[in-house]
């Protein structure tokens, strides 16, 4: 293991020696592949090269494992299609489900925009078989907080279709650093009140009643059902900005 991710190591407070084997390999190999100072150099230029093109774009996130053609599926489709009809680019993290649609709804739209990817090393085989990206528009990051953070950042609104943990912490993520100021506020949507009002309730029940986030936190996004609503709410976002 290299001396990179022994420093890491003890920055986790991860004993390597006391860790099972199993998730011994794992942390191993998450660390390696982020392949230390040069990795994180490599996802850099990856990210000034998609914050520097031009174009409004959106981001959709959701789960990897919603079935292909499923209702869900579909959704995600035709809102990346409308949008994309606009003259608005698509980027995704470059996977199946839920980022598969969106790459497809945005290459079936055959306009000005482009379909982006933005896959990330460690799970790459799991993303492979997306094959909706545009020529140039198909990155691959050593780390997972770069690209997380490129994503939000090259974007001018959000979707988040129904997803798990990676979802939900991309979710969290994102508010956080709106909630602090890190990021200019925009437009998010959760898709599918069915899904996410378990969550919402939570956050505005639990979360609230022990003072850990305020009411005006709900604020931050929209629970929507309607693809279309969404859509032309995001154009005429995307159009008004100058």
């Amino acid at each position: 293991m290299s001396n990179f991710a022994n420093s890491l190591g003890r920055v986790l407070s991860i004993s390597f020696e006391e860790t099972p084997l199993s998730e011994k390999q794992i942390v191993q190999n998450s660390l390696e592949l982020a392949q230390g100072e040069e990795g994180f150099n490599a996802d850099f230029s990856l990210s000034s090269d998609i914050l520097s093109r031009n174009g409004r774009k959106v981001a959709i996130f959701g789960g990897v494992g919603i079935e292909k053609f499923s209702e869900t599926y579909e959704k995600a489709v035709v809102l990346a299609r409308l949008v994309s009809k606009a003259g608005i680019s698509i980027i995704t993290g470059g996977g199946l489900g839920i980022m598969e649609a969106a790459n497809k709804g945005a290459k079936s739209a055959e306009s000005t925009a482009f379909s982006y990817g933005l896959k990330v090393r460690v799970i790459e085989e799991a993303m492979s078989k997306n094959e909706f990206m545009d020529a140039n528009c198909e990155f691959t990051f050593n780390t997972l907080s770069i690209r997380l953070l490129t994503l939000i950042s090259a974007s001018d609104a959000i979707v988040f279709f129904p997803g798990g943990f990676g979802t939900l912490e991309e979710l969290f993520s994102l508010l956080v650093r709106l909630k602090v100021g890190m990021l200019k506020k925009l437009p998010i949507y959760l898709f599918g009140s069915k899904f996410w009002n378990g969550l919402m309730n939570w956050l505005a029940k639990t979360a609230q009643n022990e003072c850990v986030i305020a009411a005006e936190h709900m604020n931050l996004f929209k629970l929507k059902d309607d693809v279309d609503e969404i859509s032309n709410e995001i154009i005429a976002y995307c159009l008004a900005l100058k």
